[in-house]
């Protein structure tokens, strides 16, 4: 036997590997692929409707058929244990299946049936742990368990199918022989059995030849990681996926790195061979569009701003407001204004007159980030009004400006006005 799947949050080789610390049932998608084992045993469960119960004794034997004979709807076989169900609708891949003695059987004879039986691995309580069996329904199709020299309450009179192989995860590799270790719900993809063996996770069985049944795959969650421990209830093949449905852990969705041998179904079989369970089949291809965009900051000034007249001997703050917009495709950018006059630099002239009070403006905006009134510096200090964190388009800006007059400011009849730079920038075109 040999050791296989390698997702995160498996115990391989004596390793535990975390996949995360959820406490709560949840969807997980793990990457990491379930790598196939070089040899040993195989098996695994499909995803479907959660159980309202588990059976504890010997439980119900499901099964599904890969082809069909016209009379199987009216048999029943009587196996090693009770309960037994027979799945009647099938799909046929290749006519005969050749196994590794040189026997020849016939795909559309082979069936698939679990033996359910909750209990640990060790356990020979009900017969031992739940099994996945292979069987033969050759010599079956005549009504031949019907004869009556059989004795249903007779075990030594019984009919029985022939039993080609069975499989359990018993000292396999992943295996926690202490914990449940039952077969449950199961799906077939070519020769490939995805089943849930509850706290023995999910295998990957190859059935390829149906007289020895080879475990390709598993993966095992162990309560050791921090995570809820596997409980796992039915694995689904779908798209090169595992969807595994765990009464304990929720839905965990495993990728099969492995190959996938025989001739894959054209249907999902699960207790039916069934177009509408069959999701179809979907193909991802990359296309691509795009543009490019310039290198662009604008900034466009509105109506300057106007204080309106100044009132001698009254001390007084004058306000006054124009507009901005501003255009970005940079990382970052900054709006600051400067006077760039070498004289009475950052005051209001009249002629030769200046106010004695600096002039002070701030700025806001939607996009942008900005401050209290600030004194308008000169050219070699510029004052920031305005901060980017990233592009903006048509941002609408409003700049106040504040004068202040002291009620001993000598004013000179005329216009006090001056010129300013307003500059955006950026580090980050």
């Amino acid at each position: 036997m040999s050791s296989g799947v390698t997702p995160c949050s498996t115990e391989v080789a004596g390793q535990r590997r975390s996949e995360g610390n959820s406490s709560s049932p949840i969807v997980r998608f793990i990457p990491t692929p379930i790598t196939a084992q070089s040899g040993g045993r195989a098996s695994m469960s499909t995803p479907a409707a959660f159980r309202s119960s588990i059976q504890t004794s010997l439980g119900h034997l499901r099964a599904q058929l890969t082809g069909a004979r016209p009379s199987i709807a009216s048999q029943t076989a009587t196996g090693t244990a009770s309960g037994t169900n027979i799945g009647t609708d099938t799909l046929t891949s290749i006519e005969n299946v050749t196994t590794g003695s040189g026997r020849s059987i016939r795909k559309t004879d082979l069936q698939y049936i679990t033996q359910e039986n909750v209990t640990s691995c060790n356990s020979t309580s009900g017969g031992g742990a739940g099994r996945f069996v292979t069987a033969n329904l050759s010599g079956s199709y005549n009504g031949e368990a019907w004869d009556p020299k059989w004795v249903a309450t007779d075990p030594t009179k019984r009919y029985f199918l022939e039993k080609l192989d069975d499989y359990t995860p018993k000292d396999l590799p992943g295996s926690n022989n202490t914990a449940s270790c039952s077969a449950h719900w199961f799906t077939v993809l070519g020769d490939m059995v995805a089943i849930a063996f509850y706290g023995q996770g999910v295998r990957v069985l190859d059935v390829s030849d149906p007289t020895d049944i080879q475990q390709a795959a598993y993966i095992r969650i162990p309560s050791a990681t921090g995570q809820p421990a596997n409980n796992s209830s039915a694995a689904y093949w779908h798209n090169g996926y595992i969807y595994v449905a765990d009464y304990s852990r929720g839905v965990d969705v495993l990728r099969y790195s492995g190959p996938v041998k025989g001739v894959v179904q054209p249907r999902v079989c699960w207790n039916s061979c069934d177009a509408s369970q069959t999701p179809a089949k979907t193909t991802n291809v990359d296309g691509s569009a795009g543009g490019t965009v310039s290198a662009t900051l604008s900034l466009t000034l509105g109506t300057p701003a106007a204080f309106g007249a100044f009132t001698p001997g009254l001390a007084k703050d004058y306000v006054a407001s124009m507009t901005a917009s501003v255009i970005s495709t940079a990382g970052d950018g900054a709006l600051s204004v400067a006077d760039p006059a070498t004289t009475a630099t950052g005051h209001l002239v009249n002629g030769t007159f200046s106010l004695p009070a600096a002039l002070q403006t701030k700025a806001s905006s939607p996009a942008g980030t900005g401050g209290a009134f600030k004194d308008v510096g000169g050219s070699a200090s510029p004052t920031s009004l305005l901060a980017y964190t990233g592009p903006t388009s048509n941002d609408p800006v409003k700049l106040d400006f504040q004068q202040h007059i002291g009620a001993t400011d000598a004013l000179r009849t005329g216009t006090y006005n001056k010129t300013l730079t307003f500059t955006l920038s950026t580090t980050s075109p």
